[in-house]
């Protein structure tokens, strides 16, 4: 089942009330009352955008917003008559380019057609979202948005049109695992601890909870599915030591603590977690000289973590 236009219109309409607004005010123009339809749980398999998918939208400040974008999804965005957009694209005149770079003279030039073209069709309009949607593969669309939010002259649009997908990914069940491959956090794990990519990945995740309580994740789970523990913890520890920016410095600290204190609850009294389980269980090492420079500087500092927390537990 896919979003027609009109549903997508709806969704950019109450989108656009709120001009320049925070996240938490544009989620705030959402409706509240909604049929009684409840989506099915949905069971994935890591990183298979083919499988049954979940997913996550932007981060609301409060519960009271989470519920409300998340009804509003269910009630309204899928109510309307099913209409096809085909027929009435090509008549749009847009660069197809726009898809791999969505820089902001193709993005204004694109909405400002989009605009022309409803003012013409009054009875056949189409939203910018669709447009996009239907042009472009759904990871380059979303790669696409991040990148354009970069940019203060396309922040906006970009913002909105990122809402907008969020809410057709909790349709299509996309999960944040899903949506972590789709965004090519992999790829560069280090640098990945300072991307936008993980940002929108993170705003992702409190909608898709709400929607599937019973598929509920957090942001270390997916990074922990689709790094792995030891791909991981070398990335968290470099971006550290190496951090170019005040944000990488943040997720390295952050995650790695919370990875840690992962790793010392699979201790037991008698067969604690320490470092030289964490070199031959997760690292894989036969011994310290054996890893490579990234290895040995998350040893080091999950050696000191660990140190440190366990003479708190025995105080």
């Amino acid at each position: 089942m896919r979003f027609n236009c009109f549903a997508v219109l709806a969704v950019t309409s109450l989108l656009a009330c709120a001009g320049s607004a925070s996240t938490s005010s544009v989620t705030k123009t959402i409706e509240h009352d909604f049929p009684a339809a409840i989506l099915s749980d949905a069971n994935y398999n890591n990183g298979a955008l083919g499988a049954k998918r979940v997913l996550r939208a932007h981060e609301i400040p409060d519960k009271e917003n989470e519920d409300r974008m998340f009804n509003w999804a269910k009630s309204n965005a899928w109510s309307f008559k099913d209409k096809s957009t085909s027929n009435v694209l090509g008549k749009i005149k847009f660069d197809p380019k726009v898809g791999e770079g969505l820089d902001s003279s193709r993005l204004k030039t694109l909405a400002e057609n989009v605009d022309m073209f409803n003012k013409k069709h009054p009875k056949h309009k189409v939203s910018l979202f669709e447009t996009l949607r239907t042009s472009y593969k759904e990871d380059d669309l979303a790669k696409a948005l991040v990148t354009a939010k970069q940019s203060e002259s396309t922040r906006e649009i970009a913002t909105r049109l990122e809402q907008q997908q969020f809410v057709f990914w909790l349709h299509e069940r996309i999960s944040p695992d899903d949506v972590f491959f789709m965004l090519g956090i992999k790829a560069d794990a280090q640098h990945a601890m300072h991307s936008r990519k993980l940002e929108t990945l993170e705003q992702y995740i409190p909608i898709f909870n709400e929607g599937y309580k019973e598929s509920r994740t957090d942001m270390l789970t997916v990074l922990r599915n689709g790094f792995s523990d030891a791909p991981l913890a070398r990335a968290l520890a470099m971006a550290k030591q190496e951090h170019s920016s005040a944000t990488m410095l943040k997720n390295g600290e952050k995650y790695q603590k919370e990875l840690y204190s992962k790793w010392m609850a699979m201790g037991k009294d008698n067969e604690p977690f320490d470092t030289n389980r964490v070199m031959t269980e997760v690292f894989k090492l036969s011994s310290f000289k054996a890893g490579t420079p990234a290895d040995k500087l998350a040893l080091n500092h999950y050696s000191v973590f660990y140190k440190k927390n366990a003479r708190t537990e025995s105080s």
